[in-house]
């Protein structure tokens, strides 16, 4: 099977680097680097090996989208009364 990668797992790994917005150069070095990790590694470990090359990408968007996921704050104060409660 070499060279070959069940259909569902190269979905993943194709779905994972298009939502990058990679330029055709990035996508071609991210696969050279990881290309090998699919062939030895179990996949979970693989597609962590392909997310830390697309956040190292120079043109990776994802990068820039975590750094905005984790500014964002959830909580949000709110109007209470005497016992805690939100009213």
């Amino acid at each position: 099977m070499r060279g070959r990668v069940p259909t569902w797992q190269a979905r993943r790994v194709a779905s994972a680097t298009a939502q990058a917005g990679l330029t055709s150069d990035d996508a071609h070095a991210v696969d050279a680097a990881t290309a090998a990790d699919f062939a030895r590694l179990p996949f979970p470990r693989a597609m962590k090996a392909l997310e830390a090359a697309l956040l190292s990408a120079p043109s990776s968007t994802r990068a820039a989208r975590q750094k905005a996921a984790q500014e964002t704050q959830y909580a949000r104060a709110g109007r209470s009364n005497d016992s805690g409660m939100k009213v």
